[in-house]
């Protein structure tokens, strides 16, 4: 019957168990766990080689509780995107009373304590409400204030006259006219020439810095767009894409796109300043001469012009009545050299227009160079933001350069050579030994994206780890082979079968395998997985007998135990208990004297074989 029954509290026990167990499992997210143990015999935390991966991909894990010793694998992790950070705070708390939990298994239950009665409050001043101090400080003398806190011969005479006013107007237009060529030397085509090449370069090298600067922009978009989709499956094969020179890809261009040499930009700008000087100290010049060299021009062209009239009118009466032919020529030979200084002087007004359009065109040619230039400048804000994208290619180019050299040097070796998609957490379980430790741990995914659309950083993995103190209490029942026996005074036949009894000396009942109720404290020395571990334990039974069993008396159980899912404790062991035997010298089968009504018994302690089936609290 005792047998039966063992069989049955242990089989229950590890029903309850289990059951306890696969209930708490179906609780947890889904996760790929793995179990290394390098050694089944560890002793206190067992190596910490337990590992408990997740897997990151497309998922966040919160609020999952799990046991510690353990290695937390975080796995299939953005690390080119992202940087991940772990961070983890323990408490502990506070160590139980083994003692008092002990003997409160082991021994009855006392009387209940009457409750301490409540402690009366003080009741509120009926002027205790709100503002109340303020508005009695208000109503003092000054307390208010406080409150407050804020134009041939044979020729005629006349035709002499006008040949000679005709040579003086075209004396006085050449003069006008060299003032004007003069006033323009060097506003000519050279110049034209000598800044539009200048121009030509200055653009080119515009055009350059355009052409980088798209590069960098158009390689921002693409790293980016490339961030935002990459995950661990194309990683690899996408840092090959970007790292390449394939057209098709932009990345690389821009990387190594060429702002401007300062070289060129430096003697474009010499150049440049050079011409400025020069076309401003013309225009300077210009400007003033300008009002009087066109009205030297205009005064000019008008005197010619009144010449010109003067002889065509006295050749016209020298036809009607000719004097000789000297005279007659020299008013034609007069007018054609009129008509000669005339359209020198058109010319000249022509000339004179031109150097002025010729010097605002080089003004505006060399503002829009200057302007130009600027922008090429390395301390340009155009310059700072190529340098500032493009460092950021950089970096990002070294980034993933140096991924790809992980990447290579774990799959070369995967055995010694870190995975770059995996981030451990080793969270142990040394602490100080009667607490239990909670380990609050969490990883931290921050999105280095270039970009202002980055993630906030967010919380991909938050668990908490729970050391149990390797100190259990648990209850339950212990066997022991010390004889519980019974004695007593009773009647017996003397001799046997007579009608005659004689008041002897008796057994009443001798028990050699007997269950006690026990609490047992056990300390932790091996867990190799999680339903098995070992512990060494010490017990304390109650053995409650009579008086004629030899009184109730402590008993302890020394010994190993086994545990169960923590929950199911197996311990054999050495038992010291009592065992009671007739004192006086009295024996078995004598008889009483007349005197004594209840045997005289005497108990000592001795060792003996026992075994416990506990349990803790589910």
């Amino acid at each position: 019957m005792k047998r039966s029954l063992l069989i049955a509290l242990t089989a229950f026990a590890l029903l309850y168990a289990k059951t306890v167990y696969a209930q708490s499992d179906k609780q947890l997210p889904l996760a790929k766990e793995a179990n290394s143990k390098s050694n089944p015999f560890c002793t206190h935390d067992c190596g910490s080689s337990t590992e408990k991966a997740f897997d990151l991909s497309n998922k966040t894990y919160k609020g999952e509780t799990i046991r510690g010793p353990v290695i937390v694998v975080a796995y299939n992790l953005n690390p080119l995107r992202y940087a991940y950070k772990w961070q983890s705070e323990v408490t502990f708390t506070s160590a139980p009373d083994l003692w008092s939990k002990l003997t409160g298994i082991s021994s009855p239950q006392g009387a209940p304590s009457q409750p301490s009665p409540p402690t009366p409050k003080t009741p509120a001043a009926a002027n205790a409400l709100p503002g109340h101090a303020m508005r009695a400080t208000a109503r003092q003398p000054g307390g208010a204030r406080a409150l407050v806190s804020k134009g041939k011969p044979p020729i005629s005479q006349e035709t002499l006259d006008l040949v000679q006013k005709a040579q003086n107007a075209m004396d006085a237009a050449q003069e006008s006219i060299e003032n004007v060529n003069a006033q323009i030397s060097g506003l000519n085509q050279d110049l034209k020439d000598f800044i539009t090449q200048d121009f030509t370069e200055v653009t080119a090298q515009v055009v350059a810095a355009n052409t980088a600067t798209t590069s960098v922009t158009l390689a921002g978009q693409e790293l980016i767009a490339f961030l935002s989709r990459v995950d661990a499956n194309s990683t690899y094969s996408g840092i090959n894409n970007e790292l390449s020179d394939s057209t098709e890809f932009s990345f690389m261009k821009g990387a190594n796109a060429q702002w401007p040499a300062l070289a060129e930009v430096s003697k474009l700008q010499h150049s440049v300043d050079g011409e400025k000087t020069l076309v401003s100290s013309k225009k300077t010049a210009f400007d003033a001469a300008h009002p009087s060299l066109l009205a030297g021009l205009s005064v000019a062209q008008r005197d010619l012009e009144v010449a010109n009239d003067n002889l065509q009118y006295a050749l016209i009466r020298l036809a009607a009545n000719p004097r000789s032919d000297a005279e007659h020529d020299l008013i034609e030979q007069t007018i054609a050299a009129l008509k000669t200084r005339l359209g020198e002087v058109i010319n000249a007004k022509t000339d004179l227009q031109n150097a002025s359009d010729t010097l605002s065109w080089a003004s505006t040619e060399i503002t829009s160079m200057e302007t130009a230039l600027s922008s090429l400048d390395p301390n340009s804000d155009k310059c700072k933001a190529f340098q500032a994208a493009q460092a950021t290619l950089i970096q990002w180019k070294h980034n993933m350069m140096q991924l790809k050299q992980d990447l290579d040097s774990y799959r070369a070796n995967r055995d010694h050579a870190k995975n770059p998609f995996v981030t451990t957490f080793a969270a142990g379980c040394d602490y100080t030994f009667a607490s239990t430790k909670h380990n609050a741990i969490k990883l931290t995914q921050i999105d280095n994206l270039p970009d202002k659309a980055a993630a906030a950083p967010a919380d991909v993995l938050t668990l908490t780890m729970e050391c149990a103190s390797p100190f259990n209490v648990s209850a339950g029942v212990a066997f022991s082979t010390i004889p519980d026996r019974q004695f007593a005074i009773e009647p017996v036949a003397t001799p046997p079968g007579s009608t005659t009894t004689t008041n002897e000396f008796v057994l009443k009942s001798n028990s050699t395998f007997h269950p006690l109720p026990i609490g047992v404290v056990s300390a932790r020395l091996c867990e190799p997985n999680e339903w098995l571990s070992f512990h060494a334990s010490f017990g304390l039974a109650g053995n409650f007998n009579s008086q004629n069993a030899g009184g109730s008396s402590a008993e302890f159980l020394f010994g190993p135990s086994i545990a169960l899912f923590r929950t199911m404790f197996l311990t054999p062991g050495l038992h010291i208990g009592k065992k009671a035997s007739l004192g006086d010298g009295f024996v078995l089968g004598n008889p009483a004297p007349p005197n004594v009504t209840t045997p005289p018994i005497q108990s000592s302690y001795t060792t003996g074989f026992g075994f416990a089936i506990t349990f803790t609290k589910p």
